[in-house]
């Protein structure tokens, strides 16, 4: 077993993975780079006009409200559950259209800056 214990099970977890991205096909190199977990909540009317993720893989999981995500000639609402998976040279917008803040967890690669 080369010095490796055996890490106890867990109990009482149910774990779904929702998105996965393969950064060795996102990101040249990776040095420079981090990892960041982000909470964000969007007051209505609020959003982000349309932008590239060049570079910038991010996983997108809602949590409540109402999230209206333009990607190409598609309009889809992403609602409390949904997942949005942006990879390298994705380009879309994100407005709350709904009457409650959007909110969402994300999980983003960006540069050290």
């Amino acid at each position: 077993m080369s010095g490796q214990q055996n890490e106890p099970a867990p109990i009482g977890f149910t774990t779904t993975r929702l998105a996965a991205i393969d950064l060795a096909k996102e990101i040249a190199a990776l040095d420079g780079r981090f990892v960041r977990l982000s909470h964000t909540a969007i007051r209505p009317g609020g959003g982000f006009d349309w932008h590239s993720h060049e570079g910038k893989p991010e996983i997108i999981y809602m949590l409540s409200g109402v999230l209206t995500e333009g990607r190409g000639d598609a309009v889809v609402e992403h609602t409390a559950g949904s997942v949005l998976q942006m990879t390298d040279g994705v380009r879309h917008s994100l407005a709350n259209t709904g009457a409650e803040p959007a909110v969402y967890l994300s999980i983003s690669v960006r540069k050290l800056t």
